[in-house]
C-alpha cells in the first residue's frame, strides 16, 4: 500500500476545533461545581438531539423523550436518584408501544429501529455522563477528569495523525476504513504516556496510573470503532456538524463515554 502523506484537508479545521474547545472544557473541569455539571448536561441534550436525528429526524415526541431519558441518567446516577431511569424508560417504551400499534409498517421493525435503538443510545450516552459528574465530585476529582479527558483527546489526535502519516494496515475496514493498526497504536501509546505523566505529577502511584491510562486509551479507540459502527448501521457520515472537522457532539464523545465507565471502575476498585 502506498505511503500516506499529508494531513488531510480537514485536519486545520480540527485544530482550530481543538485549540478553542479544549481550553474551554479544561477551564469548565477546574471551575467544577455547577458550570461543569451545567456543561455536562448541555453535552448531553445536543448528543441526545444528534442521535435521535441520525436514527429518526422531525419526529418531536422521540426527540423530547430521547432528551428527558438522557437527563433522566444524568440526573439518577450523579445525584443519586436512580429511580429517574426506570421510570424515563419505561415511559419511552409507552410511547413506542402506542405509536407502534398505529403504524402500517411492519411493527418488529418499526419499534426496534425508532425506540429500541434510540432507548439504548440515550443509557448509552447518560449514564457516563452521569459518572462524569461522579468522577469530578469525587476524590482526585479535578486530577482524575482532566487525565480522562487530556488522555482521550491524545489518543485521538495522535491516532489520527500517526494514522494519515504512518498507516499502512486496516484497523477495522469494514467498520471505520479510515482507521489504522499504526495509528491506533501511535494514538494509544501517546495518550497513556501524556495521561502517566499528568497523574504521576499529581501524586497517583505508578501502577494505578499506568493502568488507568492504558485502559483509558484503549476505551477511547473502543468507544470510537463503536460510534463508527453504530453510524454505519444507521448510513451517516457525522452525527452533526456543530464542531468544525470533528462533526457532532457525539463524534467528538464516543470515547470519552466509555472511557469514563473505565475510569469509574477503576477508581471505585483501586483509587
Amino acid at each position: 500500500m502506498a505511503t500516506k502523506t499529508g494531513l488531510g484537508a480537514d485536519f486545520r479545521a480540527r485544530a482550530i476545533t481543538a485549540a478553542v474547545g479544549g481550553p474551554t472544557v479544561l477551564l469548565g473541569i477546574l471551575i467544577g461545581g455547577v458550570v461543569y455539571n451545567l456543561a455536562v448536561v448541555i453535552v448531553g441534550i445536543v448528543a441526545a438531539i444528534e442521535f435521535q436525528t441520525m436514527i429518526r429526524p422531525n419526529q418531536r415526541a422521540a426527540l423530547l423523550m430521547t432528551i428527558l431519558s438522557v437527563l433522566a441518567c444524568i440526573e439518577g446516577v450523579a445525584f443519586g436518584i436512580p429511580a429517574l431511569i426506570p421510570l424515563a424508560v419505561i415511559l419511552f417504551l409507552a410511547l413506542g408501544l402506542v405509536e407502534t400499534a398505529q403504524t402500517e409498517q411492519p411493527k418488529s421493525q418499526f419499534f426496534i429501529r425508532n425506540y429500541f435503538y434510540t432507548i439504548i443510545g440515550a443509557l448509552y450516552i447518560g449514564l457516563p455522563l452521569g459518572l462524569l459528574v461522579l468522577i469530578r465530585d469525587g476524590s482526585n476529582g479535578l486530577l482524575w477528569t482532566a487525565m480522562l479527558f487530556i488522555n482521550n483527546w491524545s489518543t485521538d489526535a495522535f491516532a489520527l495523525i500517526g494514522g494519515r502519516i504512518a498507516g499502512r494496515h486496516k484497523l477495522a475496514p469494514q467498520i471505520s476504513p479510515g482507521k489504522t493498526i499504526e495509528g491506533a497504536l501511535i494514538g494509544l501509546t501517546l495518550g497513556s504516556v501524556i495521561g502517566i505523566g499528568i497523574v504521576l505529577a499529581g501524586g497517583i502511584a505508578p501502577g494505578l496510573a499506568i493502568l488507568a491510562n492504558v485502559l483509558i486509551a484503549i476505551s477511547v479507540e473502543i468507544g470510537d470503532l463503536f460510534e463508527s459502527w453504530v453510524k454505519r448501521r444507521l448510513a451517516v457520515k457525522d452525527s452533526g456538524s456543530i464542531l468544525p472537522g470533528h462533526g457532532g457532539f457525539l463524534d467528538r464523545i464516543d470515547g470519552t463515554l466509555v472511557a469514563a465507565i473505565t475510569l469509574y471502575v477503576i477508581i471505585g476498585l483501586f483509587g
